[in-house]
C-alpha cells in the first residue's frame, strides 16, 4: 500500500494550502477579540468554487469525481490553519444530500449556498414518524448554519436550522468556535444516509482526524521554528535535550497519525471490511497525539506560550474540541472493541 500522494494529489494539497495561506492565515485570530469565526459569504463562495465541497463525490451526483483519499489530503490542510469546523461538517452534508438523491439541497451545497453545523446529542434523541428529530443538542458553529449535521451509529441526517426555536448560547473552552444548544421536537429531516458500503460514519471520523493532524503538523513546525530562534546561554534552545527531545517525539507522532490516516483513508475508499475500525483508530491516534503536540508546543514557548500574542493556545483549545468532535475517546474506544477484526 503506497502512503505517499502522487502528483494529482501533490497538487490538491499545494492549491489549497496557497489559498489557505492567504485568505486564512493564523493571524486572523488576533482580530476575532474572542468571539467566535465566521467566514465571509466571498471567501464560502469561492471555496464552493474551487469544489471542496464536492471533490469527494462522485461526477454522477454532480461531484468532481475524487477519493476521500484526496478529501483527507484537502482537509489536512484546514487542520494547519485551524480552519472552522462547520467546512469538514458542510462537506459530509453536500455528500449526505448528493448520495440521498436530494438534488435541490445538493446543488445548494455544492454551489455555497448551505452551511452545516455539527449537531451532537446532550442524551439519546428519539425518531417520531417519518423519522422526525427530538432531543437535545449542542451544535458548533452555529452562526450563519441553514442545517445540521447528525451523526450517530445509524448514519448521518440533514436538518433544516430555521424555525427550530431558540439556541440558548453556551461558552466554549475554543472562543473562535460559537456553541449552542438546541431542543428538537419533531423536526423533519431533508436527507437521511444510512451507514452501509458507503459508511458515512467512517468518513466523518477520518476527517476529523484529517483535520487533527494538520494541526499536529503545525504545531510540530510552530514548535521547531520557535526552538531555532529562541536564544538562551548564548545558543538556540532546540540544542538543548529538553527541547529537541519533545521536538523529535512530535516528529514521530506526526507520522505515525498520518500514516494511520491515510492508510484508513485507501481501506474505506476501497470498502474493505476493516473501514470502520480503521478510520476509528484513526481517530483516536490523531486526537491523542494533536492534544500532547500542542501542550508540548506551549511548553517550548514557555511562558510566551500562555500569552495571546503567539498562536500556541489555540491549538491547545481547538485540539480539544475536535477531541470530541465525531466522537469522543470513550465513544470510539468501544467502537473500536465492539470492530475488532479477527487475527
Amino acid at each position: 500500500m503506497d502512503l505517499l500522494p502522487d502528483e494529482e494529489q501533490q497538487a490538491i494539497i499545494d492549491q489549497t494550502a496557497s489559498f489557505l495561506e492567504s485568505e486564512l492565515p493564523l493571524a486572523r485570530f488576533h482580530e476575532l477579540g474572542g468571539q467566535p469565526e465566521e467566514l465571509s459569504d466571498e471567501i464560502w463562495k469561492t471555496i464552493a468554487k474551487l469544489g471542496w465541497f464536492g471533490l469527494g463525490i462522485p461526477e454522477a451526483q454532480g461531484g468532481v469525481g475524487f477519493t476521500l483519499a484526496e478529501e483527507s489530503l484537502l482537509v489536512r490542510e484546514l487542520g494547519r490553519v485551524l480552519a472552522p469546523p462547520t467546512l469538514v461538517a458542510t462537506l459530509l452534508g453536500a455528500r449526505c444530500a448528493a448520495l440521498c438523491d436530494a438534488v435541490a439541497l445538493r446543488d445548494a451545497s455544492l454551489a455555497g449556498e448551505v452551511r452545516v453545523a455539527w449537531a451532537q446529542s446532550r442524551d439519546e434523541f428519539s425518531l417520531g414518524p417519518g423519522g422526525a428529530v427530538s432531543g437535545r443538542f449542542h451544535v458548533f458553529d452555529p452562526g450563519g448554519a441553514t442545517h445540521l449535521l447528525l451523526l450517530d451509529a445509524s448514519g448521518a441526517r440533514l436538518i433544516e436550522a430555521r424555525g427550530l426555536g431558540e439556541a440558548r448560547v453556551l461558552e466554549c473552552l475554543d472562543e473562535s468556535v460559537g456553541l449552542a444548544e438546541v431542543e428538537l421536537d419533531g423536526a423533519s429531516v431533508l436527507a437521511f444516509l444510512e451507514n452501509g458500503a458507503d459508511s458515512i460514519r467512517a468518513r466523518a471520523s477520518l476527517l476529523v482526524s484529517a483535520l487533527l493532524v494538520g494541526q499536529c503538523e503545525a504545531t510540530r513546525d510552530d514548535a521547531v521554528a520557535y526552538a531555532k530562534e529562541r536564544v538562551q546561554f548564548g545558543k538556540p534552545i532546540g540544542v538543548f535535550q529538553a527541547v529537541k527531545h519533545p521536538c523529535a517525539d512530535m516528529a514521530v507522532g506526526c507520522e505515525a497519525a498520518l500514516s494511520q490516516l491515510v492508510m484508513a483513508a485507501l481501506v474505506v475508499r476501497d470498502g474493505l471490511a476493516d473501514g470502520l475500525f480503521q478510520a476509528t483508530a484513526a481517530k483516536l491516534v490523531a486526537a491523542r497525539t494533536a492534544v500532547k503536540s500542542a501542550e508540548r508546543n506551549v511548553q517550548i514557548h514557555g511562558g510566551y506560550g500562555f500569552t495571546t500574542e503567539y498562536d500556541a493556545h489555540l491549538f491547545v483549545k481547538r485540539a480539544h474540541l475536535l477531541d470530541v468532535l465525531a466522537g469522543s475517546q470513550r465513544e470510539l474506544t468501544q467502537v473500536l472493541l465492539a470492530e475488532k477484526p479477527p487475527h
